[in-house]
C-alpha cells in the first residue's frame, strides 16, 4: 500500500504547509510505522510457530498449547493490521480525522508492547459505534 507522501511536507520546513495537512502527514507516518511493527511481529510469530512445529525426539507436553497461543496472536495481529490499513485508507480519503486517530494511538501502542488487544478492540468499537 502506498502511503500518503508526508516527506514532501515534513522535510522542507521553508514551504508553507497547511497545519491540517501536516497533522495528516504525521498521522499517516504513524499508521505506516504501526503497520511495519505489526508485520515484524507477524514474522516473529510465524518463525516461532514454524520452529515449534518441527518434529523432535523429545517434545514437551505443553508445546501444543504454546503453538495455539501463537496462532491466536497471529490471528489478532491480522485483525489489527486490517484495522490499521482501514484507518490509513480512511485518513487518505478524509473520512476520519486526525483527532480520531490520536484517540486510538495509545491502544495500538499498548497492543504492540503487550500484545493485549482488549484495549485496542474497546477503542476501535467506540470509534465506530455510530
Amino acid at each position: 500500500m502506498k502511503a500518503w507522501p508526508p516527506q514532501k511536507y515534513l522535510h522542507y520546513p521553508n514551504k508553507q504547509v497547511d497545519k491540517k495537512e501536516e497533522e495528516k502527514a504525521k498521522a499517516s507516518m504513524w499508521l505506516n510505522d504501526i503497520l511495519q511493527q505489526l508485520s515484524d511481529a507477524r514474522d516473529e510469530y510465524e518463525s516461532e510457530r514454524e520452529r515449534l512445529s518441527r518434529p523432535k525426539k523429545h517434545q514437551g507436553k505443553g508445546k501444543g498449547a504454546f503453538i495455539e497461543s501463537i496462532i491466536q496472536k497471529l490471528e489478532d495481529n491480522a485483525i489489527q493490521s486490517k484495522r490499521v490499513e482501514f484507518l490509513l485508507r480512511s485518513l487518505e480519503n478524509d473520512s476520519i480525522s486526525c483527532e480520531q486517530i490520536e484517540k486510538i494511538q495509545d491502544a495500538f501502542e499498548s497492543y504492540l508492547q503487550n500484545t493485549d488487544s482488549s484495549e485496542a478492540r474497546k477503542l476501535w468499537d467506540e470509534l465506530y459505534k455510530d
